[in-house]
């Protein structure tokens, strides 16, 4: 399952980088999305219908900290 979604996932897992290397993004500011999910938050449509970049970008940086204490805990175990 995706990173804080609730609805079924579908495909394969891709890596959203939530901020791009021209940002100043590294490879850890990417978030682990199904193939679906990816598409919907590029698209601003399904689970993400209605919500504006800010609250994509909120919701994001959220996935990211989760994502990397995840990580992090996996490494302690």
């Amino acid at each position: 399952m995706c990173v804080f979604l609730s609805d079924a996932c579908e495909g394969r897992t891709h890596a959203h980088h939530a901020v791009y290397r021209s940002q100043g993004g590294k490879d850890d500011v990417a978030i682990p999305l199904c193939a679906r999910h990816h598409m919907q938050l590029h698209a601003a449509c399904g689970v993400f219908k209605g919500w504006t970049r800010l609250e994509r970008f909120a919701w994001a940086m959220k996935a990211i900290a989760e994502t990397r204490a995840a990580f992090e805990a996996s490494r302690a175990a």
